[in-house]
């Protein structure tokens, strides 16, 4: 089976995801576009799910079985929301990702922007070993609007 993306791989999805200001009072819908592009990259399908104001969606992205099949599987799941900035003393701005002594610093970046990148770099992982019939199982990452948010 092909290895899982590797850190050079997942850095510049994880740079691009923390540059979205997506605080939970503005739209997430920038990123989610982002990630629709990565996916349309590899022929895997997507879903958007609009909130009532059309400002706000959850993205489902399915990499089907070698089989086809779209029906269980594992479910990748990250929220896009953070948390507000004002009154914390930032030392840079909070969208403009940072790398100082190993570790990156961004709002968003421990909760759970990284794992989102994950989950995009894996994208072309799942597309690729699914072709080759290495996967029985579909692949579902999902990317909510918001940390509580039931699909």
């Amino acid at each position: 089976m092909t290895p899982v993306a590797g850190l050079d791989q997942v850095m510049p999805d994880l740079e691009r995801l923390l540059s979205f200001d997506t605080t939970s009072s503005n739209s997430n819908l920038e990123l989610l576009r982002y990630v629709d592009e990565r996916c349309q990259e590899y022929g895997v399908p997507t879903e958007f799910i609009y909130d009532e104001s059309g400002r706000k969606a959850n993205l489902l992205v399915t990499v089907p079985a070698a089989d086809g099949r779209t029906a269980g599987g594992v479910m990748f799941l990250g929220h896009t929301d953070t948390v507000p900035i004002e009154g914390q003393a930032w030392t840079h701005d909070p969208f403009s990702p940072t790398v100082h002594k190993g570790r990156i610093y961004a709002r968003g970046a421990a909760d759970m922007k990284a794992f989102c990148a994950c989950a995009v770099a894996a994208i072309p992982v799942f597309a690729q070993v699914t072709r080759l019939s290495e996967i029985p199982q579909p692949r579902s990452p999902k990317f909510p609007t918001r940390e509580r948010t039931s699909l």
